[in-house]
């Protein structure tokens, strides 16, 4: 069977945009923020880096007619922070199927996969108006406001304003509760 090529096809956000014998041209959609996006290629039932693309478009070289390749991208800000990840997609180069193509083990291949998003974490939650340096477990969910040791451990800003608003009784007798809560 000869393997010939389907121009413009998606998978998982990545698009083929050219293929040959030993060549695949990727192309993805650009991600607000990416500084740059590393490109991941499978290669005996791991994630092998190919490049650390700048630009959302890249070219795999050096490869096998009739073989499939799987890749996976990352896009990055600049303090390398994960903040898409798009893929798998499995692309085919020109020419005769090679039959001699191993199998691809796909439980080896996802676990590694997790082991190479632990390199890239997630940026901290921006829509968190609580987070610190530690992020709360509570997010901005927390309902510990009043607690002073958990809002210097999780870097809650203070002073918030008083949940029982400008009558509160506690401002005159508490000073935890001040250095909490303006009145």
């Amino acid at each position: 069977q000869f393997l010939t090529a389907q121009m413009a096809e998606t998978q998982n956000g990545i698009t083929l945009a050219g293929r040959r014998e030993k060549f695949l041209s990727l192309k993805w959609e650009p991600v607000e923020g990416a500084a740059c996006y590393a490109l991941f290629q499978e290669v005996r039932d791991a994630w092998d880096l190919v490049t650390m693309a700048e630009n959302p478009k890249d070219t795999l070289g050096s490869l096998r007619p009739g073989n499939s390749y799987i890749v996976r991208v990352v896009a990055l800000d600049s303090s390398n922070n994960r903040l898409a990840v798009l893929g798998p997609a499995t692309f085919i180069t020109e020419g005769p199927e090679d039959k001699r193509q191993p199998k691809v083990k796909f439980d080896k291949l996802d676990a590694h996969w997790e082991e190479v998003l632990t390199m890239y974490p997630e940026p901290a939650a921006k829509a968190d108006p609580y987070s610190g340096g530690t992020p709360c477990p509570y997010g901005w969910q927390c309902t510990l406001f009043d607690n002073l040791a958990h809002c210097a451990v999780y870097g809650h800003p203070r002073p918030l304003e008083c949940p029982n608003g400008a009558g509160c009784n506690l401002s005159n007798t508490s000073k935890d509760h001040n250095k909490q809560f303006t009145h």
